[in-house]
């Protein structure tokens, strides 16, 4: 039976040539397979800073006072619900939400608030609704371009999230994993762009989906002094530092390897457009091509049984998608990574054809 896994948000296309001869160059450096430093290399974190000011329009970083990095993006945000708020502590998430988030939620004992966000703007609308009712909570967990649901944001809803965080004093933690991945934008604005952001956001990128390279697990996280500090102590209890080649491999693409990105969000958006066409034609009608990102999120609610029985049904026949409860959802969606070739999509979509035809 033809397996086609189209569940694991791994990239599978080529990283940038450029990074990857660094990779395998320092590697073979004497010392160059140990741990990077506990903040990471000054190499690194001085390109992590280039990039935000030449991309992202982000000026005036330190890189000793600003940055660290860690064995990917995941852990450094796991670190920071662990160091910066208390159990049963309030903090607010997208309805349907990274499982990552929730796993760290509760591993901390904090209480999730569940905001819908049909749209980034509705999102903020919600927190804004909730804060003048007289919710408080500590933070606010955004993602754009998000993981499950592929919304992207506008910096006019990134201003207004910044004025609540400074009115009513919540950090923001802003999960940036594919925010170059942006179909229309290129790269979704950033929100530490926002005037007085620095205050009240932790930002964290990595380089696994913007250079597909999540084997190398680098990740890295910008925000004021003494929370980076705080940070880099609190991820001690999980990281020894991180992969010195990978992280001086992701400077390397982060200063030359702006077109592998281009690149990389046109394969994206060629497979998003293909998978949606084909699943509309399956008969999924509803099936929209997501902002952006590696990752469609089509409802299936016509479907009998909805996500749990249809991805039941398509596992049988080595179609491996993501059951939307995964992500709080109510068993109405499926989540599909747009990691594979051409052939493959189609093979899988044809699968969903029969699937729906059957029943």
């Amino acid at each position: 039976m033809r397996e086609i896994n189209l569940g694991l948000g791994s990239p599978r296309d080529p990283a940038p040539e450029a990074a990857l001869a660094r990779f395998e160059f320092e590697q073979r450096q004497p010392g160059g397979l140990g741990y990077a430093p506990i903040n990471g290399e000054h190499e690194a974190r001085e390109a992590v800073c280039s990039w935000n000011a030449r991309q992202l329009g982000v000026s005036g970083l330190d890189p000793d006072a600003n940055v660290t990095f860690a064995e990917g993006s995941r852990l450094l945000l796991v670190s920071a619900f662990g160091a910066f708020f208390q159990p049963g502590n309030q903090i607010v998430l997208s309805s349907r939400y990274y499982n990552g988030y929730m796993d760290a939620a509760n591993k901390f004992g904090l209480r999730p608030v569940l905001v819908p966000m049909p749209s980034a703007s509705v999102y903020v609308d919600g927190i804004e609704d909730a804060l003048r009712s007289g919710s408080r909570f500590k933070a606010v967990v955004t993602c754009f371009v998000s993981n499950p649901t592929g919304i992207s944001c506008e910096a006019k809803d990134y201003a207004r999230l910044v004025a609540l965080a400074h009115a009513y004093s919540f950090i923001i933690l802003d999960d940036y994993a594919y925010g170059a991945l942006d179909f229309t934008q290129g790269y979704v604005p950033s929100i530490l762009s926002m005037q007085g952001a620095l205050d009240v956001v932790l930002w964290f990128g990595t380089a696994s989906k913007m250079f597909s390279a999540a084997s190398w697990k680098v990740g890295f996280a910008i925000g004021r002094q003494d929370r980076i500090r705080l940070l880099t102590e609190a991820k001690k209890i999980y990281s020894e530092g991180g992969s010195r080649p990978g992280q001086l491999a992701t400077a390397t693409a982060l200063r030359e390897c702006g077109e592998d990105v281009v690149r990389i969000r046109a394969t994206y958006l060629h497979r998003a457009e293909l998978t949606t066409d084909l699943l509309r034609q399956a008969g999924l009608a509803d099936a929209r091509i997501p902002d952006g990102g590696m990752f469609g999120w089509y409802l299936v609610s016509r479907y009998q049984g909805g996500s749990v029985r249809l991805v039941a049904e398509l596992a049988k026949r080595g179609i491996t998608v993501r059951d939307d409860r995964i992500y709080g959802g109510q068993g109405t969606h499926i989540r599909w990574c747009f990691r594979v070739p051409d052939e493959d999509t189609r093979y899988a979509c044809g699968v969903v054809a029969d699937v729906l035809r059957q029943g």
